[in-house]
């Protein structure tokens, strides 16, 4: 559940806002895992156990380090919009331990950084450029989650698009004469960046097909040439500042041969981006720190799948647990019973009272200190004791 939430269990968390254009009603404030739970209850026709909620990020955290037969650090998602996740130190969590539902008694939890949202309080304002703002003004959450716009695939193609719209108008590209698809909002989807880049030099099949799709068939080589330039541009911008996200977390984090798990369309899809991503770290990390970059193939849900098995067998293991706890107690009283019965039996009590059948038994005894006083059952021959000590 890849959205910003307060999460106060592994199976509770409340919807704090909808990002990547999502929007409905009734859920934001809500459990998101309660609601889930309503809504398959009201089926009534599959059963579903909701062992845990997580972000994307910490799924391809734990496919990360499970492909690598150690540990991951960090865990990021550059896909439609952008995220990561990583291991902080207990002792510095200054806020949320508090509403947790049960006490948390590890010296280390992943906290899920949401750094989609960094910019919202104008942070990165001198990072955004004209094309920025008017992406941002048209989107369905105008002043929110800046850095997703900066960064995701979501954007990407529109801010391309509203460039190359400026550039037409202006007469620097295509003599002016644009289309009314390219003039349209949207109508440059940002895989079509990937295959402009993919293209061989000098070859330009896959641009020329895409100008087609766009309506433009007067254009020049120099049209082209510009085209993939502007691609250029606005993805790596993207590679850098993801770069430069990644670097303050490795930078933070501190330790050796540091493993940064990372999944997502733009980062799997587009030509260039993992190159440039691992380029810029390099000269963005503190020195000293080694770090490896290793993408993994649907690390989310291959992620969810190891949490959900993880939690399953804890579940199994706990329960074994407890059922061997019980046996012993119930060993423990049988053996206390018993040993209290022989020494009744062997001890010279001042008074004894019998009586046959289920009638009540009243022992008092000088040589059981620890006993003041009996009451019990005889049944079937045998003796049930009762005490307050």
């Amino acid at each position: 559940f890849s959205y910003p939430c307060d999460q106060k269990s592994l199976r509770s968390a409340t919807l704090l806002r909808w990002t990547k254009g999502f929007e409905t009603t009734g859920v934001v404030g809500e459990d998101v895992v309660e609601l889930l739970e309503q809504s398959i209850a009201r089926r009534g026709d599959i059963k579903v156990e909701v062992v845990a909620l997580i972000n994307d990020t910490v799924g391809t955290m734990v496919a990360a380090a499970h492909e690598s037969g150690g540990e991951c650090h960090i865990g990021v998602i550059i896909a439609t919009g952008t995220n990561a996740s990583y291991m902080e130190d207990t002792s510095k969590i200054k806020y949320g331990l508090s509403k947790a539902i049960t006490a948390y008694n590890y010296p280390e939890m992943i906290i899920d950084t949401e750094w989609g949202g960094f910019g919202d309080r104008s942070e990165a304002d001198y990072i955004l450029t004209q094309y920025d703002k008017i992406v941002d003004s048209r989107s369905e959450h105008p002043g929110v989650n800046t850095f997703d716009k900066l960064v995701g695939g979501k954007c990407m193609g529109e801010v391309v698009r509203v460039v190359l719209e400026k550039l037409t108008r202006a007469r620097v590209l295509f003599n002016g004469k644009g289309s009314d698809t390219l003039f349209q909002q949207d109508s440059f989807p940002t895989k079509y960046i990937s295959e402009i880049l993919r293209d061989e030099s000098g070859s330009y099949v896959h641009t020329r097909d895409i100008l087609g799709e766009l309506g433009i068939d007067h254009y020049s080589f120099s049209d082209m040439l510009l085209l993939r330039e502007v691609c250029v541009v606005v993805s790596r911008r993207s590679a850098n500042l993801g770069a430069a996200a990644i670097a303050c977390v490795l930078n933070r984090v501190r330790k050796q041969n540091m493993v940064v798990g990372i999944d997502g369309s733009t980062y799997k899809y587009h030509p260039f981006f993992d190159f440039w991503v691992h380029d810029k770290l390099k000269e963005l990390v503190d020195p000293g720190l080694k770090f490896k970059l290793l993408q993994t193939a649907d690390g989310s849900g291959k992620g969810a799948a190891l949490i959900t098995a993880i939690v399953a067998r804890l579940k199994k293991r706990n329960l074994k647990q407890q059922q061997q706890q019980q046996q012993q107690q119930q060993q423990h009283v049988t053996m206390v019973e018993q040993n209290v019965v022989e020494q009744i039996t062997e001890t010279k009590g001042n008074r004894e009272q019998f009586m046959n059948g289920n009638q009540r038994i009243n022992l008092v005894t000088n040589d059981i200190p620890i006993y003041d006083s009996f009451n019990g059952d005889i049944e079937n021959g045998m003796i049930h004791l009762s005490t307050d000590h």
